[in-house]
């Protein structure tokens, strides 16, 4: 389980021919790149890389020392991470799953044969303002805050799986689509913007259009597998404490890269 603590473009032209990439599976064809030589005759000579003149001090240095004020300014701020984080983690039995560089975040539980996974991504914020407050210890509110899409797989071996398409407007859940698969793996978009709607022919129900009884019977049934307010009032919490991480290292890889 991932820890809690976070610390020009160049185009080339390809032939139409095409070639098997060692590895791909039988029948992947990817396209050969043309050698360049074979477009110079004898008379010519392939270009080489010339230093371009830059006036003092340099547009990478400039930057370099702006995005560096930045970070300061954003150290200055940070905050470790709030007990009550991972104090849900530990009564909830959720594992967090996350990558640093990545904007998805996944949240998996295990219940006797059942697979319960939480997936959102932390992008959803970059819609509206962060509050600072927010990453206070122990402050949280969740006044004018853009909602967070997240999808609720419930999966179960040789049995398939049910896909929930919903999403956190502020402290509270809504579920919009609710979908069966027979194959668990089509329940599971590589991104949280997909929604299995896009590439699949499956059938999705409007969660709006259910009876009343059916649509309570499915709040108390991913509610009894912790889907619900406090799992949301947590999605929240840490994608606003993993996105200020994730951009305090952005601005130390971007400022290296300028001084490299």
């Amino acid at each position: 389980m991932a820890s809690l603590r976070l610390g020009k473009s160049i185009f080339r032209s390809v032939s139409y021919n095409s070639v098997y990439l060692k590895g791909s599976y039988p029948g992947k064809l990817l396209p050969k790149p043309f050698s360049t030589s074979s477009f110079l005759n004898s008379s010519q000579q392939e270009p080489k890389p010339t230093e371009l003149p830059l006036a003092e001090p340099s547009t990478s240095q400039k930057l370099a020392k702006c995005l560096e004020k930045e970070l300061t300014h954003e150290l200055s701020k940070k905050t470790a991470p709030n007990p009550r984080m991972l104090a849900y983690l530990e009564k909830s039995g959720f594992k967090l799953v996350q990558t640093d560089g990545d904007a998805i975040v996944e949240l998996r539980k295990w219940v006797k044969k059942e697979t319960i996974i939480v997936r959102f991504t932390i992008l959803d914020l970059h819609h509206s303002p962060i509050d600072p407050a927010l990453l206070a210890p122990n402050v949280f509110s969740p006044e004018n805050e853009h909602p967070i899409k997240f999808h609720a797989v419930l999966a179960k071996p040789g049995k398939g799986s049910i896909f929930f398409d919903c999403m956190i407007v502020d402290a509270s859940l809504e579920t919009h689509n609710v979908m069966y698969y027979p194959e668990t793996w089509r329940a599971q978009p590589t991104r949280v913007s997909d929604t299995p709607r896009l590439c699949d022919k499956v059938y999705i129900s409007m969660f709006g259009d259910l009876e009343d009884e059916i649509k309570e019977a499915i709040e108390i049934h991913l509610e009894n597998r912790g889907i619900d307010e406090e799992m949301a009032a947590f999605v929240r919490e840490y994608a606003v404490f993993k996105e200020q991480n994730e951009y305090m290292s952005w601005l130390n890889n971007v400022r290296k890269f300028m001084l490299a």
